[in-house]
């Protein structure tokens, strides 16, 4: 079958207009993306770059545990897959808040600690993110989980540790009391009788609030709660924490005081079984949570 010079001529015209046209639309998405929310992401890593070298050098030289940083990762996943794609553009408010922070970044270099420092770089890159990937001006489960990847597990071991051993200490006290067992609390020490049974550090729950804050948070991110939502299911999330934290505690004194008498490994048994069960918890609050909001 032969073709004329003309038409030829004609479908190397039209073959043209076409490359031509797909060129600008990829110059265009390109463009959107240079010039929107990826752009300013970009710049915030460029400028809160000191954060992430303080972040990254303590975790690597200064023995926190690796990982602290999950929540970060969630946070990439959960942006990718939970997010409502790149079609809601950054507004006038996300942008001055994001900014605000970003200035107190730069004025904190004067008072702050590096950790400090870091904490108003993540609430800043909180606001183009929410903005960005989840059409809203803040979005409370991404804020939270950023802040939740600051590798602080050491210090929050330090200042809350030994009030929190204290509040479960008086809590497990009345709990055995309404038992019929005379124990009494001083300081992070319950006496019954002539035996004294320590609350210690690792029964002080700060791991088990950290875990749970961050099964709550990302849970709730996945499932596309709202805001007020979200709030709800951290609270329930913690008073599920703490009250499952009591709960060992009270049942490792019946093993610690000899009340019942069980292998050495029941101790640890213990504590991974009202671990899983608080974890079931927070997924069934969420999940409850979730159900109220498709609902409606």
């Amino acid at each position: 079958m032969a073709f004329s010079r003309q038409q030829i001529a004609d479908g190397l015209k039209s073959m043209a207009a076409t490359i031509s046209e797909t060129d600008k639309s990829r110059s265009s998405f390109a463009g959107d993306l240079i010039s929107g929310p990826v752009a300013v992401l970009l710049l915030q890593m460029a400028a809160f770059w000191s954060a992430w070298r303080s972040m990254a050098y303590r975790v690597s030289f200064t023995g926190e545990p690796v990982w602290e940083l999950l929540p970060l990762v969630s946070v990439v996943f959960l942006a990718w897959f939970a997010g409502k794609g790149t079609s809601s553009s950054l507004t006038t408010a996300s942008l001055l808040f994001a900014s605000a922070f970003a200035i107190l970044y730069a004025a904190s270099f004067a008072f702050a600690p590096p950790l400090a420092r870091a904490a108003f770089a993540l609430v800043s890159v909180a606001f183009i993110l929410s903005r960005w990937r989840f059409g809203r001006l803040i979005h409370i489960g991404v804020l939270i989980l950023l802040l939740l990847s600051l590798p602080v597990a050491d210090s929050l071991n330090f200042y809350l540790g030994f009030p929190m051993r204290v509040v479960v200490g008086e809590a497990v006290s009345i709990l055995l009391r309404m038992q019929g067992l005379d124990v009494l609390r001083e300081g992070v020490i319950l006496h019954f009788g002539q035996q004294a049974v320590s609350i210690d550090a690792p029964c002080s729950g700060v791991k088990m609030l950290w875990f749970g804050m961050f099964l709550a948070m990302a849970l709730s991110t996945f499932v596309r709660l709202g805001n007020l939502r979200i709030v709800a299911a951290m609270a329930a999330a913690f008073a599920a924490i703490m009250l499952g934290n009591v709960f060992r505690a009270a049942s490792l004194f019946y093993l610690e005081a000899k009340l019942i008498e069980g292998p050495e490994w029941l101790h640890s048994a213990v504590g991974v079984i009202v671990f899983a069960l608080t974890s079931l918890a927070i997924i069934w609050i969420v999940k409850k949570l979730a159900g109220q909001q498709w609902k409606k």
